[in-house]
């Protein structure tokens, strides 16, 4: 289980919320579940749950999709739901967002730079250091941290985001806009305009 991707505070936050009375799915796409990767995956918690027959419903799928099919398993849903500790950009909820929908997120992370409170909504997050100088056994050069989304308020947003699941329409169009502005060729203009500036300034030496 990837601890990043906050998977564990995801399935906490839904179990606490929901119950198998309410008319809800947590649809849970694994990523290289028979990869390396084997051994970070989403099925043993999911497992756990199948054993509380009071639990919501999930859909868990470990299968590899096609672009077309990923962007159909986004559009079948209402809401990506990604509360991250860490991520570099986060590429799944910009996808979602293309989709034209709303999405659920860490506040602090990469993804304030492209989800607006239009979009969707925010978890309140803190930062927590890590106890030492390294990221499992590798050295860093200085205390790393990752943001820990606020379960509680991820609990809260997952319920009213249920409850106010019929308008979420603005904020799918919103997505859309948005998602289809971050193309390849915006991007390239950014990084040159900024590789330009970084050009008129000196060198910090060490």
């Amino acid at each position: 289980m990837r601890p990043e991707f906050g998977s564990g505070h995801l399935l906490k936050a839904y179990r606490t919320t929901f119950s198998n009375t309410d008319d809800v799915c947590l649809v849970v796409k694994d990523v290289g579940a028979e990869s390396f990767y084997r051994n970070e995956s989403f099925a043993p918690l999911i497992e756990e749950l199948k054993f509380d027959t009071r639990a919501p419903e999930i859909l868990y799928l470990n299968e590899e999709l096609s672009q077309s099919e990923l962007a159909r398993l986004y559009s079948a849903c209402d809401i990506l739901v990604h509360p991250y500790r860490a991520e570099g950009f986060a590429l799944p909820v910009l996808e979602a967002m293309a989709c034209g929908r709303p999405v659920i997120v860490t506040a602090g992370g990469p993804t304030d730079d492209f989800v607006p409170n239009s979009a969707g909504w925010k978890i309140p997050a803190k930062i927590k250091y890590f106890g030492s100088d390294r990221v499992h056994s590798d050295a860093t050069i200085s205390r790393p941290w990752w943001l820990e989304p606020d379960v509680d308020e991820l609990s809260k947003l997952l319920r009213q985001s249920f409850s106010e699941v019929t308008s979420h329409i603005p904020q799918g169009n919103a997505s859309g806009r948005i998602a289809h502005s971050l193309t390849w060729d915006r991007s390239a203009v950014i990084i040159e305009d900024r590789v330009r500036q970084l050009r008129t300034r000196f060198p910090i030496r060490f």
